[in-house]
């Protein structure tokens, strides 16, 4: 009888060597890893700003480090995830590998959005100054997304329009 790897041998089925999905060891990694993952990170994408704010133990305490830069890569997925930030320090380039779904990281501030072409950035690293900069991605208007300084104009420009002297015009 022939064999192909990875598999049942040929000609049998899987009922009669007991290969049933609920006893598949992959279903148990799976279910153990959707457990690990956290949804109270924002999406985080290639290219973007973010600061990152890492739980660090020293001895009995734990205290907050911030370590903030560019996105330039994302590998895996679910639990597994990790993300590259590179930053300068002192004219010396730092890359970090981070575990998304780590339960180090405290939280993700994502300062600005970045508008890329590449799955990739590692050509950052070759690059100084403003050459080494990445575009900030807008909306479909040219508008930044909506924040807090756009929601501050806005309600500036709505106190404008309710106010009397704006009424005297129309």
């Amino acid at each position: 009888m022939f064999r192909i790897t990875g598999g049942p041998p040929v000609g049998l089925r899987r009922e009669r060597l007991g290969w049933k999905e609920e006893n598949n060891m992959i279903d148990y990694i799976k279910l153990v890893e959707q457990e690990q993952i956290r949804t109270d990170l924002p999406p985080v994408s290639i290219g973007d700003y973010v600061r990152v704010h890492l739980k660090v133990k020293e001895g009995t305490r734990e205290r907050i480090q911030v370590f903030e830069g560019t996105v330039i890569a994302k590998k895996s997925g679910g639990a597994r995830e990790t993300f590259t930030v590179r930053r300068l320090s002192y004219g010396v380039g730092v890359e970090r590998i981070l575990p998304l779904h780590s339960p180090k990281i405290g939280k993700i501030e994502i300062v600005r959005r970045g508008k890329i072409r590449r799955a990739k950035l590692y050509y950052l690293r070759d690059r100084v100054g403003k050459a080494a900069r990445v575009k900030e991605r807008l909306d479909q208007r040219g508008v930044k997304k909506p924040g807090a300084a756009n929601a501050a104009a806005a309600a500036i420009r709505d106190d404008i329009g309710d106010s009397p002297a704006a009424g005297a015009d129309k």
